[in-house]
């Protein structure tokens, strides 16, 4: 091979290495860019009255039962905001550490309570009539008695975490301890 055809194929090599290489940036950063954008949709695709957990869903409700009339919300009506938590219940559910028993019941009631709901707020039914509703009452009291046992889990959970972080430290300062005073044992 001839020193001018070996200088070619640098040449060549160094060339096409850098387009590749520019390419693969421009490639890298308009991923980074639809990524960042897909992300962004998916938090849009949540109402702005989206509960974050069950607990959240469960006070709101237990808010907006208590004084229907006097509770503001970022949904388009009140009615609306009613339907759509009882509608999001089973879901926000699956997200916690609930028992399959006491989803099944949760689910069981909220899956026809949030299709009548949603019938109502259709025909144009007030927030004091759906308030009322015997269904409601008798499965927010078991939400309720959840959400409990479930904040309680939550606290002591967070309990033997912090317990065992400070065990944790316990042991790690005792180790030093013991290695300061032996430097030999090394």
């Amino acid at each position: 091979m001839s020193i001018v055809s070996t200088q070619y194929n640098s040449a060549l090599r160094l060339i096409f290495g850098h387009k590749c290489l520019v390419f693969a940036c421009w490639f890298l950063f308009f991923a980074g860019c639809h990524a960042e954008h897909d992300e962004h949709d998916e938090e849009s695709h949540f109402p702005p009255h989206w509960p974050q957990t069950f607990l959240v869903a469960t006070d709101r409700l237990q808010q907006i039962t208590s004084d229907p009339n006097g509770t503001t919300t970022q949904a388009e009506s009140i009615e609306q905001e009613l339907t759509d938590l009882v509608d999001w219940l089973p879901e926000l559910l699956a997200d916690s550490d609930v028992k399959k028993s006491d989803f099944d019941t949760i689910d069981a009631w909220a899956f026809p309570l949030a299709l009548e709901y949603k019938k109502s707020v259709q025909a144009g039914q007030k927030i004091d009539e759906m308030v009322k509703n015997e269904r409601l009452q008798t499965g927010l009291i078991r939400l309720a008695e959840l959400a409990t046992q479930e904040k309680e889990r939550l606290a002591e959970e967070k309990a033997r975490v912090q317990r065992e972080a400070e065990d944790a430290k316990r042991q790690e300062e005792e180790t030093l301890k013991s290695a300061a005073a032996d430097p030999g044992s090394n």
